[in-house]
């Protein structure tokens, strides 16, 4: 059995889990799903997230088992699970990311992202999201009742500081746990072959690939929690 503790990205919350969880556990894993800082119901002031809260709550949820954990990151969560990597290693058996942002030691997001198309040059403080447009860039195989459940619940108000902040990651903590690397083939939020220079990059070779959106939590949450099962009983 393994333990997982499940990191949204932005502008989502610990709801957007509330598929995979019951895959998991029908698996014989357990599973938690938090909310950071200034997502779903917590009450933190988008001006007051930080990569360093996110660091914290994750601790905070880590400190729930007596066992390591697996940090799953999915998006922006890729980086909240790299740093946390670095910050709880002794807590960890290792991270997975899901169609994420992933960085190397000394790099930031935003300073090792490169170009892709329709990205805009700067990246602004703080964003806000068009709810009118989520449905093609975030879950376009998704069926209908999950946008539909999702703009109910995103918050469209995110920090986007965390892209900026440069990791600070070192061979002995961070670079002795497994990592392991979700690509989805119809992601238009990051498109295939951004996920890819992202992975590489970052030297992640274990990689499983699902035929589905940015959001597989919704979109196929049986492979998805197949594919994690993999990763973590091999």
């Amino acid at each position: 059995m393994a333990t997982f503790v499940l990191v949204h990205g932005a502008y989502h919350g610990a709801w957007c889990w509330e598929e995979l969880v019951p895959e998991l556990e029908r698996l014989g894993h357990r599973a938690l799903a938090i909310d950071l800082p200034g997502n779903g119901p917590d009450p933190t002031p988008a001006d007051q997230v930080s990569l360093a809260a996110y660091v914290e709550r994750v601790g905070s949820a880590l400190n729930r088992f007596d066992d390591k954990a697996w940090l799953v990151g999915h998006s922006l969560g890729g980086l909240t699970i790299t740093a946390s990597g670095e910050a709880h290693a002794e807590r960890l058996e290792g991270l997975i990311y899901v169609t994420a942002l992933v960085t190397k030691n000394g790099e930031s997001f935003a300073s090792a992202r490169g170009e892709q198309p329709d990205q805009p040059a700067e990246l602004p403080t703080i964003s806000t999201l068009n709810l009118a447009g989520i449905g093609p860039m975030f879950y376009n195989t998704c069926e209908p009742h999950h946008i539909e459940r999702a703009a109910s619940l995103l918050n469209p108000v995110q920090n986007m500081t965390p892209l900026r902040e440069v990791m600070e990651l070192s061979a002995e903590r961070y670079g002795t746990l497994p990592r392991h690397y979700v690509e989805c083939v119809q992601d238009n939020a990051l498109s295939l072959e951004f996920q890819r220079s992202l992975y590489e990059a970052a030297g992640i070779e274990s990689v499983a690939t699902l035929d589905c959106d940015h959001s597989p939590f919704y979109s196929c949450p049986v492979e998805l929690a197949a594919a994690m099962d993999r990763f973590t009983t091999r």
